[in-house]
């Protein structure tokens, strides 16, 4: 540990030294070897150590600095330096999101989005990614979304997010789904809709169909969910049946009619005149729709 100390300078032997577990303490010996490290500027240097010594106290430390190894690992090279200071402040206040954030980055550069618009989003995306295993670019994808800049629905779709008792990472893959593959204020209507399922049950029937291409390309589309959203939770099971399925009619003789479908039988006996044991019957079976039905 004294060569450590010579080699990496007295405060990262510090740091080193705050932290117990010896496997811990080879992976800050690499690190501080490492040239992601060594090009780091001082000051930037000595947040990294800030950094880890907090680390150091905290119930979960293990998990916590393999998952800040993990992104700092991928400090990209190609950041901008007007750019890598917020970044890299970005990625340290940030860093139980791990390598994700890098992610989040390149994202936010391909759409040409200023740091501004990516810093003001990180709080809520750690908060769900860390509550909700929220998958963290497709979040980005919907908060940096051109159309819901422009037409004002940003707050009102991530405020949705938010106040929903739904499952936020089924929540956001499908708003991310539906503002890919729709129109604008097609998608806008159905996430709409989404914030106001009754109940999981409802909603995961609704997720059962807008992935079916003859569905979510429907002009029935809103009319499909504004009859789920109206059904009672105890009926949708009858509902996804319907949808699904449609009643075609089976002769048979009556007299197996009667062993099998006995009330159905009765019902036909008492509705028809000259019905012999071998007359043949109607018998109602279920066969699947070759098309859903809304």
């Amino acid at each position: 540990m004294l060569s450590c100390y010579s080699i990496l300078g007295g405060y990262a032997y510090k740091v080193i030294k705050r932290w117990k577990d010896e496997r811990l303490q080879e992976k800050l010996i690499e690190m501080f070897s490492s040239n992601n490290y060594k090009d780091l500027n001082k000051d930037n240097k000595n947040c990294v150590c800030k950094k880890l010594s907090i680390m150091a106290t905290s119930d979960n430390a293990e998990e916590q600095i393999d998952t800040f190894l993990e992104g700092f690992y991928w400090i990209p090279q190609g950041i901008a330096d007007s750019k890598f200071s917020n970044y890299f402040n970005a990625f340290l206040e940030h860093s139980e999101l791990g390598e994700s954030i890098w992610n989040i980055m390149y994202t936010a550069d391909e759409l040409e989005k200023s740091e501004e618009d990516v810093g003001k989003w990180l709080n809520i995306c750690s908060k769900l990614y860390v509550s909700d295993k929220v998958h963290l670019v497709t979040f980005y994808y919907i908060v940096l979304n051109d159309d819901l800049m422009t037409y004002g629905e940003l707050y009102k779709v991530i405020n949705g997010i938010l106040a929903s008792e739904l499952p936020k990472n089924e929540l956001i893959d499908d708003i991310h789904y539906l503002l890919y593959y729709l129109d604008f204020n097609t998608a806008m209507n159905v996430i709409l809709a989404l914030f106001k399922m009754p109940s999981k049950k409802h909603y995961d029937l609704i997720r059962s169909i807008i992935y079916q291409d003859e569905i979510l390309f429907s002009d029935r589309l809103n009319d499909y969910i504004d009859r789920v959203i109206k059904t009672p939770e105890y009926k949708l099971e009858e509902l996804e049946h319907d949808i699904e399925n449609e009643v075609i009619y089976e002769e048979m003789p009556f007299s197996e009619a009667a062993i099998e479908y006995n009330e159905e039988a009765m019902e036909y006996l008492d509705n028809n005149s000259g019905v012999k044991s071998i007359t043949l019957v109607k018998k109602p079976v279920s066969k699947k729709r070759d098309k859903y039905k809304i």
